[in-house]
């Protein structure tokens, strides 16, 4: 659960706060960083949980660093 005693990070970006979904590997995402990464998808679309298919995204953008793991070169 998200809450300040319990803070979590998203797995995609370096941003803090905003809008978490659990992934299906139990990790935390912004649901944003997840609708703007075309291989990652959203597990039920109703309730915008789980974030899942992030083993899709190519190993080249987990080394860039920003919004969606594709904006901003590290």
């Amino acid at each position: 659960m998200v809450s300040p005693e319990n803070p979590v990070s998203c797995i995609f970006c370096p941003n803090e706060g905003g809008a978490f979904k659990q992934t299906n590997t139990n990790k935390w995402g912004h649901l944003l960083c997840a609708i703007w990464i075309p291989e990652v998808g959203l597990s039920n679309t109703v309730y915008m949980e789980p974030i899942d298919q992030i083993d899709k995204v190519p190993k080249s953008r987990w080394r860039l660093v920003g919004v969606g793991t594709q904006i901003y070169e590290a």
